[in-house]
């Protein structure tokens, strides 16, 4: 569970916000059936701030997962494997860390802005020495809460997806973003992903659904009358290190919006990225934190001027029993927002300064 206090000074024209919520309350079903290479994850989801009212619960993840690989043709565990259902589709290295594990309360606002998030659909993924890998074909980019195509809501394109990792040196171990191990060698692990859909009007939800840089209006309030359909396509590349209680996370990403049918439309091109480090003080139990994000592009402003929009935040980590009970203390500064996430506490346009502090437990 996850519960935060949100203080939110403004300095544009949306308004200041103070107030609790519960960001994360989940509840985790997960084992094996059959046979240890079948196995399954069901995850429950109750937060305050979604829905009308507010207070839903709904299934966040559900898949199956088979290892065929070893199941069938006896190779390694893990080395080849199936997956069906609806979960974080590998994309991007921010989406890909549990929320649980993250050194801030929440995500960057460009790792949101250029995510692809939870699906539906099936894919293979494996582990290979030191990579791993995903590949997903899928409903969509980020359409996990999307109901399907005979509602009008989804088109019939689908959306592909990959992504790798290469474990360079060292260990990497299970304490996320952090270096609560206190490595004495470094580990550095380098990663990389795409995606790509085309986006159709005949699914009015999923067409609209991009958000633009830098005033994060849905892509359909920007696009001139007539547009039909659209490519989306991005790309993301990311290094991770973790040495002796430092921590440092760099990701890139660039996003392309082309083929546009029923107006003329030039291509759209929007990047950014985020770096983060974290290092502990007191090994294990305090750590410092600073991040700084940037989204660029004229997806906003169809192609005449590339716009932007910053984030700068720093905080503290105090930890009690590891990720399984800790206080995040943070603070950020934004000049423009361009998602529409509530789990970051922000609304597109923000701009001012975010104060949040979260008090997570794990059991």
């Amino acid at each position: 569970g996850q519960f935060r206090h949100n203080l939110f000074e403004s300095d544009g024209p949306n308004r200041d916000r103070n107030d609790f919520e519960i960001e994360r309350l989940r509840l985790v079903f997960n084992g094996h059936a059959f046979s240890p290479d079948f196995e399954y994850f069901f995850q429950l989801d109750a937060d305050n701030d979604v829905g009308v009212g507010g207070d839903v619960v709904d299934m966040l993840d559900y898949y199956v997962t088979y290892d065929f690989g070893h199941d069938i043709f006896g190779c390694d565990a893990k080395r080849l494997r199936f997956r069906l259902g609806k979960w974080k589709i590998g994309f991007n290295r921010a989406r890909e860390e549990s929320g649980t594990r993250m050194q801030f309360s929440d995500r960057s606002v460009a790792s949101v802005l250029f995510d692809f998030d939870r699906s539906v659909g099936f894919g293979f993924l494996g582990e290979v020495g030191r990579f791993d890998w995903q590949a997903t074909v899928a409903n969509g980019i980020d359409t996990g809460g999307f109901r399907p195509g005979r509602v009008g809501q989804l088109d019939r394109n689908m959306a592909v997806a990959t992504r790798v990792n290469y474990l360079l040196s060292g260990d990497w171990g299970k304490d996320g973003h952090a270096d609560l191990d206190w490595r004495e060698t470094p580990a550095i692990r380098l990663g990389s992903g795409f995606t790509y859909t085309r986006r159709d009007i005949e699914g009015i939800r999923e067409f609209n659904f991009p958000r633009v840089v830098d005033s994060g209006a849905p892509i359909n309030t920007v696009l001139p009358p007539g547009v039909t359909a659209y490519n989306h396509l991005m790309y993301a590349a990311d290094v991770n290190v973790k040495y002796r209680g430092w921590s440092f996370i760099c990701e890139y990403y660039w996003r392309q919006f082309t083929g546009f049918s029923g107006a003329i439309v030039p291509n759209l091109f929007d990047h950014g990225y985020w770096i983060e480090l974290g290092y502990f003080v007191i090994p294990e139990h305090l750590q410092l934190v600073a991040r700084q994000s940037r989204t660029l592009g004229d997806s906003g402003t169809v192609g005449a001027i590339e716009e932007s929009a910053d984030e700068v935040a720093g905080g503290f980590v105090l930890y009690f029993r590891r990720h399984n009970l800790k206080l995040t203390c943070d603070a950020t500064r934004v000049n423009g927002v361009p998602v529409g996430d509530s789990a970051l506490g922000f609304i597109p346009g923000d701009d001012g300064w975010l104060f949040r502090t979260t008090f997570q437990w794990k059991f």
